[in-house]
């Protein structure tokens, strides 16, 4: 009968790993209704037993983030050895994975556990970072889970598209979100105050292929696509400006578009051949960060209290546009304030490189807001914002 049925259904989840609140309420239901002999009562504990083993299920995806995550920690732990920060790490490592192992965990208590483990490992990863400079950055990746996309999956990431049933793809290395707006990214935890840059190797097309040559020479191309340090973004590069001639390489003979037919000068077009311009060293590894994109630079206080989030997003929707990955890589550069006292320094200005809000260069200010980049006689780099009205 239909109890038969739901009790089977429940006692097959037993054995697997949940909260210790969602199992006890399933054993409940199973046995109540199991015991039923009232057939008045039987729809309604039958209804109860199908609740509690949805609920069951849900907690066992919970559960099973918290557990990938400590295994994922242990691993990183392992491979990236600390020692200020070894004795504050055992001890929440501990206390977590005591709490998995007697099944004492709430459903309610996972969210903070899955934090608590995050704040462990990111403080341990970057205890040993203490000289980190704008001079001297510390590559921090290690911090950021899955940054390369080595596996071929999302693991790590919150990925949100315009498309509930779509949430982008993962192949040859790369991670694509193709004709959708998105948001991928992470949160990290644990993390010092100070500054903090972060690079993508990536590119992003303006909708189709065909109305590339167009948009570049009318000034029409969106820069639609950021990376980002939690509110502050920057542009992800143009697949035109990795447009080459593919003469003498090793590039897949399929997969391409011919950008600039005088020139013959291709770009990708699947992500095979995007791998490929981002790993070859025959076409010198195009889209990585440069001057002007591909890159964020922000500072992070002590309000923060330890969380940063990165990623990319893509706010419009463009009809078939797209934008993949390479990877992505963190780098901290201290713990300053990020501002020059300009009244002690004498040195003069040797090149200046004038941006607009878009990312793109100009050789004079423009109305609006204007990036200078300028480049003092000591090798000071000073970056201003210019408003011209």
């Amino acid at each position: 009968c239909s109890s038969d049925l739901a009790v089977v259904d429940a006692q097959a989840l037993y054995t697997k790993p949940m909260c210790a609140d969602s199992l006890t309420a399933l054993k409940n239901a199973a046995n109540i209704a199991k015991a039923e002999t009232d057939p008045t009562k039987l729809l309604d504990e039958i209804a109860a037993v199908t609740g509690c083993i949805k609920a069951a299920n849900s907690s066992i995806n919970t559960y099973a983030t918290l557990t990938s995550y400590m295994a994922y920690s242990k691993q990183i732990t392992d491979s990236l050895k600390r020692t200020s920060g070894a004795a504050a790490y055992a001890t929440s490592y501990n206390e977590i994975e005591g709490k998995i192992s007697i099944g004492s965990y709430q459903d309610s208590e996972i969210p903070a556990a899955i934090i608590a483990a995050k704040t462990a490992t990111g403080k341990y990863l970057m205890s040993d970072i203490t000289n980190a400079s704008s001079t001297d950055p510390a590559d921090v990746t290690f911090v950021i889970q899955n940054a390369d996309f080595a596996k071929n999956t999302s693991t790590g990431w919150t990925i949100s598209t315009s498309d509930a049933s779509y949430s982008g793809a993962a192949n040859y290395q790369c991670f694509e979100i193709w004709n959708r707006s998105f948001n991928i990214g992470q949160t990290l935890y644990g993390m010092p105050e100070g500054t903090y840059k972060l690079t993508t190797q990536a590119y992003y097309r303006d909708g189709t292929n065909s109305g590339l040559v167009d948009s570049v020479a009318n000034n029409k191309y969106g820069l639609n696509a950021k990376i980002y340090i939690n509110n502050a973004t920057g542009n992800i590069m143009p697949i035109t400006d990795g447009a080459i001639d593919t003469t003498g390489t090793k590039c897949p003979t399929s997969g391409l578009y011919m950008f600039n037919s005088v020139n013959k000068y291709y770009q990708p077009n699947s992500m095979q051949t995007a791998a490929f311009w981002f790993d070859s060293l025959a076409v010198g590894q195009k889209y990585i960060a440069n001057e002007t994109y591909n890159f964020v630079t922000t500072e992070v206080g002590a309000d923060a209290n330890g969380v940063i989030t990165i990623g990319a997003k893509k706010t419009l929707k463009v009809n078939d546009d797209w934008t993949i990955f390479g990877g992505f890589k963190l780098y901290y550069l201290g713990n300053t304030s990020g501002i020059e006292n300009t009244s002690a320094n004498t040195s003069s200005v040797v090149s200046s490189k004038i941006y607009g809000i878009n990312g793109a260069q100009s050789n004079k200010l423009m109305k609006g807001i204007n990036i200078v980049k300028s480049t003092l006689s000591d090798g000071t780099v000073k970056v201003q914002k210019v408003l011209v009205k």
